[in-house]
């Protein structure tokens, strides 16, 4: 019995141990987001976010990527999409996702581009724009996102030539713009 006794206090040490450094691990990231350092409050989210180094909790994870997003930081605007679209932390509002992902495909996020692609395409949030879409599409794959040049030639197929040419002249335009 006393080693029964003795296995359980050692397991609960290792768990208050494993606590005491996931607050460890968590508090420096902790002090910087809360002084508004948005890399710290990106971190600090996807730590909630995925559970690692700290409680999964997605909730926290919204607001810490939110405060990072109103920072004009694309990667958090780009979690904040993602958050929006499938209802995790907040409820799933495609307009929303869609204002988000494009803020950070405005910024060259190309996973916001492709997303952004895909909403515009399926009229998601959106009003159906094939246009759009294939802009969205072409823009993330000159970015290295690898799906998202299948997506573009799939959806040529369902655009005439008019509206294939008008895309091109606007991502070029775009590319152009873009220092």
């Amino acid at each position: 019995m006393a080693k029964f006794f003795n296995g359980l206090l050692f397991a609960l040490c290792g768990l208050l141990s494993m606590a005491s450094h996931a607050e460890d691990a968590v508090g420096p990231v902790m002090e910087m987001a809360e002084q508004g350092d948005s890399a710290a409050q990106t971190e600090l989210a996807r730590m909630y976010l995925r559970g690692a180094r700290a409680p999964a909790n997605e909730e926290q994870a919204f607001r810490w990527f939110h405060k990072a997003a109103e920072q004009h930081n694309s990667t958090a605007q780009l979690y904040l999409g993602f958050l929006y679209s499938q209802g995790r932390g907040v409820s799933q509002d495609y307009a929303r996702a869609a204002h988000w992902f494009k803020l950070a495909a405005e910024q060259g996020e190309p996973e916001a581009q492709f997303n952004l692609g895909n909403m515009f395409a399926g009229g998601l949030g959106v009003r159906q724009n094939l246009v759009e879409a294939y802009i969205w599409f072409d823009l993330a794959a000159s970015g290295a996102q690898p799906a998202a040049a299948i997506k573009r030639d799939m959806l040529s197929a369902a655009m005439d030539e008019k509206q294939i040419e008008a895309a091109r002249r606007l991502v070029q335009a775009r590319l152009e713009a873009t220092p």
